[in-house]
């Protein structure tokens, strides 16, 4: 292994450790909320683009769509989003509830 090798290695170490501590407190700063790190990620996400459609969270997040799907259920049934079918095609668009937006306040500092 030569030294460009051990410098990407140890790169890759640092990302993966950094993303970890980050995700850990996320989850530790959301927690009392009742919410995991990657709800709070949507639930940001959607406070930010009020009436996104699903699909464009799918591609923001690079994830398959079960895993919104998943995680926007969830949120769903705590009441902090709703999801409504769009005019045209297929698809739904999310909003935050008011329940979601009083969350996000509290959340948000």
């Amino acid at each position: 292994m030569d030294i460009q090798d051990r410098q990407d290695d140890e790169l890759v170490r640092q990302l993966f450790c950094t993303t970890r501590i980050f995700s850990r407190t996320l989850n530790g700063c959301v927690a009392p909320l009742g919410l995991h790190s990657s709800e709070w990620m949507v639930l940001n996400f959607i406070h930010l683009n009020s009436g996104i459609a699903q699909a464009d969270l799918i591609r923001h997040f690079k994830v398959e769509a079960a895993a919104i799907t998943r995680t926007l259920s969830r949120l769903e049934k705590k009441g902090l989003i709703s999801r409504h079918p769009m005019e045209k095609g297929r698809g739904k668009y999310i909003e935050l509830t008011a329940s979601g937006q009083d969350l996000f306040a509290q959340a948000e500092p």
